[in-house]
């Protein structure tokens, strides 16, 4: 497992490309071992600094006496202070243990009877990638 620093919005785009259609069915894809498992060991430590970064907007909402689904209900002289602090929050970088992978397991699939890849099922696993190595 590595350390990595995503900002909270490259977490949230994680979890929303992997929770999307083309995301769930890369999940069922019968891919080589060593990517299958980085996906399913790192997920969960995805999910986990999501519940930190929800918490902290659950928070910041509570303030503001708003719910994080109608933000545009806070009083108007405090819209902008309370953007300002949500901003810093999507911008505030976490750090996130990853099992990743060399580039050159995706060279894999698609042969030796593991499924392909499209490429937007490719660009959903960017954050697996061991920078590294490729």
């Amino acid at each position: 497992m590595k350390e990595k620093h995503m900002t909270n919005n490259h977490i949230i785009a994680i979890l929303k490309t992997m929770g999307d259609d083309v995301g769930l069915a890369l999940r069922e894809k019968h891919l080589p071992v060593k990517l299958l498992y980085a996906l399913r060991r790192s997920l969960p430590e995805i999910e986990a600094a999501y519940k930190a970064y929800n918490s902290s907007l659950t928070e910041i909402c509570q303030r503001y006496s708003v719910t994080p689904g109608s933000l545009e209900d806070c009083a108007e002289d405090k819209q902008a202070q309370m953007a300002a602090e949500i901003n810093e929050l999507l911008n505030t970088e976490t750090t996130v243990r990853v099992h990743t992978i060399a580039p050159e397991a995706l060279n894999a699939c698609g042969a030796g009877g593991f499924d392909p890849l499209t490429y937007a099922e490719i660009d959903r696993l960017w954050w697996l990638i061991d920078e590294e190595e490729g």
